[in-house]
């Protein structure tokens, strides 16, 4: 099997963390050679050592930095490792600066985010030592041909792997999470699980309340739960986040203690075991200014829930309208207060946007396929270099 290195050092906790931890503890687990160069304030580096990954800190964040350059090249050498794959867009720089004059190894990039222009001669230079790029979504793959200076063929689509067998609703389990935040096992209960950023719509959803007629008000309870963006950990470990972040948890904190909201929205803070909390939820909503491919999307389904989507970017691909769940414009609140109240209208609806959503999950998300994916692509880029396909990164860069 394939041996590889994979460098994310972020210290954010939002789903792209939480997934690529995931990903790389299940490569572990199949048996395939894998190392993983992380930040020491990273929230999974304690669980890829308990799962028997080689673990390695790396010095910073930043893209730009000697020390991590020359550890990836100490790493890839000592651990005989013939790929490289790194999952941020500052982890792409330092992985494919050590690799420059490394024509043994390959270096692959996963794309999580919605993807920007990178056309400029740094990023031509930097992309030049990407031998293929891998994202879970055709929308962002279609985007990354046209904004990356990378041959259309070097960009493949690999959908985020679930193992399905664990989202299983438990009634005794929805229950009792209702008992603890107080809400009646008879009440409609519409949830958002990621970070709390303002360009995730957060305040969009929590405002659609006010949008819902007093009935329906009366009966819905909203949850909210992540943590703010990280920008930077200081100096004493602690993290530091986004301004407008900040300001809007405190804005959350206020508008759910306000007037008829008060006792219905929920604000909670990243939650390590979730499962739980999509158990007790009728309706996931992703109200995402711009999402590429949402994970909680595909968690929400496979729990069986519909999801109340923005029609921008990835969701399409993954929401289909009416069928498993609705799609409503971006930065609206009130189209959000609508499509719930379809909900509250026809709550059977709930069950057959569910099903239909869990029936997709199923044929696109599991993690054998996900991590055969994988093994492929490793396998077939050595295998085009040992039949000759020694092609330079400049000569490729001159097709574009």
């Amino acid at each position: 099997m394939t041996s590889s290195l994979h460098i994310m050092t972020s210290t954010s906790c939002g789903g792209l963390e939480l997934y690529v931890s995931t990903l790389i503890k299940e490569m572990a687990s199949a048996g395939m050679p894998v190392s993983a160069l992380v930040s020491k304030e990273s929230r999974f580096a304690e669980g890829l050592i308990e799962a028997g990954v080689d673990v390695h800190f790396a010095h910073s964040e930043k893209k730009l930095d000697l020390r991590d350059i020359r550890m990836i090249r100490k790493i890839v050498r000592e651990r005989n490792c013939s790929v490289v794959h790194s999952h941020t867009r500052n982890d792409v720089w330092r992985a494919s600066l050590a690799l420059i004059g490394d024509h043994e190894r390959k270096h692959v990039h996963s794309v999580y985010m919605v993807v920007a222009p990178k056309r400029d001669i740094l990023h031509r230079f930097i992309y030049g030592r990407v031998d293929a790029i891998l994202s879970s979504s055709t929308y962002s793959n279609a985007r990354i041909r046209e904004c990356f200076p990378v041959p259309a063929g070097s960009v493949h689509l690999v959908r985020y792997g679930r193992h399905l067998g664990q989202y299983k609703r438990d009634e005794a389990v929805r229950s009792s999470m209702r008992q603890r935040f107080g809400v009646p096992d008879n009440a409609l209960v519409f949830g958002m699980i990621g970070r709390t950023d303002v360009q995730k719509g957060v305040r969009e959803f929590a405002e659609s309340m006010s949008f819902l007629n007093t009935e329906t008000r009366k009966r819905t309870h909203y949850f909210i739960i992540g943590e703010p963006t990280v920008t930077r950990v200081d100096a004493d470990g602690n993290s530091v986040f986004e301004p407008q972040a900040i300001e809007l948890q405190e804005w959350l904190r206020e508008f759910a203690e306000s007037g008829s909201i008060a006792g219905h929205l929920h604000v909670l803070p990243f939650q390590k075991d979730i499962l739980p909390y999509y158990g007790m939820l009728d309706c996931l909503v992703l109200a995402s200014y711009a999402e590429m491919y949402s994970l909680s999307v595909i968690d929400a389904m496979s729990m069986g829930l519909p999801v109340i989507g923005t029609d921008a970017e990835g969701t399409p691909e993954q929401v289909r309208d009416g069928v498993t769940g609705y799609l409503v414009p971006p930065r609206s609140a009130s189209a959000i207060g609508i499509a719930i109240e379809k909900y509250a209208a026809a709550p059977e609806l709930l069950k057959k946007h569910g099903s239909a959503g869990a029936a997709w999950v199923r044929s696109e998300h599991d993690f054998e396929r996900t991590l055969a994916s994988i093994e492929r692509i490793y396998d077939s880029l050595h295998a085009s270099s040992d039949h000759g396909d020694q092609t330079l990164p400049e000569a490729r860069l001159a097709l574009h």
